[in-house]
């Protein structure tokens, strides 16, 4: 019999991205399941996170919890209260019923938004998790959630011994980014801005901040396969997933400019907008002596694929 995976907010981007990876590379030993879409449960009631776990699949060996209300640094400012609210609840209720059901392996997703807002070193490293001062407060309700689910599952491990872990991954793009104005993320953003630019015959972009703030992208495929292969391989030591790279908001947009074909644009700042942190790099050393064969896909590389689906979006309007 297979081992079942349940992939809460499945269709999400690292979740769509664990599908599409799995269905070429599944084994044999591991089926997954993406709860979303028409597969739906509001987590934060535990009445029907109960029943996922409970009634429709009683026998999950693993669990890759994904599910977050999550939004832009604007949508982040003004909506703390619900950002946390929602994702304390979803978290606590996946961590509790996974073991108290029996599930074997969970996972869970934090973000580096969990991080201190200022460390008192870089890189960050795992232990700083917990053991740092408060997220950055243009993030504090996402952060402060996010990291207590690394307390909850360390607490659970430590007093009922199961082998549940965390993963840390630094900023996602790619594929099934959120190219929305009001709630997509920085490179779903500017993908949006460069290509009405060019469209439009514009000779410039315009980014929010000053351009200085430092930021590590991953590529959403390789985020889901640090992912799979935890689960697959049955890491249960919880690890940052991030790149070496870590860039300043210029030097990523400079790298979009090439990747879309428009180095002709200039790029103007608005600093009425706040940078956020400042500095939030975050090491991958512990990821690569647990997968020494990681391969990285480049960031210009990635922003030219993100970019073909954006246009591919754009056409099937």
């Amino acid at each position: 019999m297979k081992k079942l995976i349940l992939v809460t907010g499945g269709f999400g981007m690292i979740g769509s991205a664990i599908g599409r990876l799995t269905d070429v590379d599944n084994s044999n030993e591991f089926e997954y399941i993406f709860i979303g879409g028409s597969e739906h449960y509001d987590l934060t009631n535990p009445d029907e996170a109960d029943s996922l776990l409970f009634c429709d699949y009683p026998n999950a060996y693993g669990v890759i919890h994904l599910a977050a209300k999550v939004g832009g640094i604007k949508y982040n400012i003004t909506n703390p209260c619900d950002l946390y609210e929602d994702n304390i609840m979803m978290n606590t209720n996946m961590v509790k019923l996974s073991r108290y059901h029996g599930v074997k392996r969970f996972i869970g997703v934090l973000s580096t938004c969990a991080y201190p807002n200022v460390a008192e070193s870089y890189p960050m490293t795992e232990d700083m998790m917990i053991t740092g001062t408060a997220p950055a407060p243009t993030n504090l309700g996402y952060g402060y959630a996010k990291r207590m689910m690394a307390v909850h599952i360390e607490a659970c491990n430590k007093q009922y011994g199961t082998k549940y872990n965390y993963v840390i991954p630094s900023n996602v793009y790619g594929i099934g980014d959120n190219y929305s104005e009001h709630k997509s993320h920085f490179i779903g953003a500017l993908i949006r801005k460069i290509h009405i630019a060019k469209t439009t015959g514009a000779d410039s972009i315009k980014i929010g901040g000053t351009g200085i703030a430092k930021r590590q992208f991953m590529y959403c495929d390789d985020v889901a396969r640090a992912i799979i292969t935890a689960m697959e391989k049955d890491i249960s030591e919880s690890f940052n997933i991030c790149s070496v790279d870590n860039l300043s908001i210029t030097e990523i947009t400079n790298i979009a400019l090439k990747a879309c074909s428009a180095e002709h644009l200039k790029i103007e700042y608005d600093s009425s907008i706040p940078d956020g942190q400042i500095m939030k790099e975050a090491s991958n050393s512990k990821m690569m002596q647990l997968m020494p064969d990681f391969k990285y896909t480049s960031l210009e590389d990635g922003i030219k694929i993100a970019y073909q689906e954006y246009k591919q979006l754009l056409n099937a309007q």
